[in-house]
């Protein structure tokens, strides 16, 4: 079950002060498994059905870090599921995509993070 920290560089502090990081200041209110991120990746597409339509949620969101006022960076914490498609490098076209108006993003294939209890097992 690889994980990953995708490392969020903020390129526009306007757009990410109005439209992000009311988004992100709740993140911790989100609850266990940060319920509405992961109830959207579950509905995302990988191969024929998504999560939602009876297929598999190959993507988990474990965390979302970042520190609060004029922040330059951030990161998230990611796993996915063993054998699915997710790679550091289709990670990060997924971010740059979401995330275009106001990061670009560095992905890295990381250990599992002390504290985290693996979602796939």
């Amino acid at each position: 079950m690889p994980f990953f920290m995708v490392q969020h560089n903020i390129t526009s502090a306007e757009f990410y002060k109005e439209h992000a990081a009311p988004m992100v200041a709740g993140a911790s209110g989100l609850g266990p498994g940060l319920g509405p991120v992961n109830e959207g990746l579950a509905a995302e597409k990988e191969g024929e059905l998504a999560a939602a339509e009876g297929g598999e949620q190959t993507l988990y969101q474990h965390s979302i870090n970042f520190p609060p006022g004029d922040t330059k960076i951030g990161w998230c914490v990611f796993e996915s599921k063993p054998g699915s498609k997710w790679t550091a490098e289709l990670l990060k076209k997924k971010q740059d995509t979401e995330k275009k108006d106001w990061a670009t993003q560095d992905v890295y294939e990381i250990m599992k993070p002390a504290g985290i209890d693996a979602h796939y097992c």
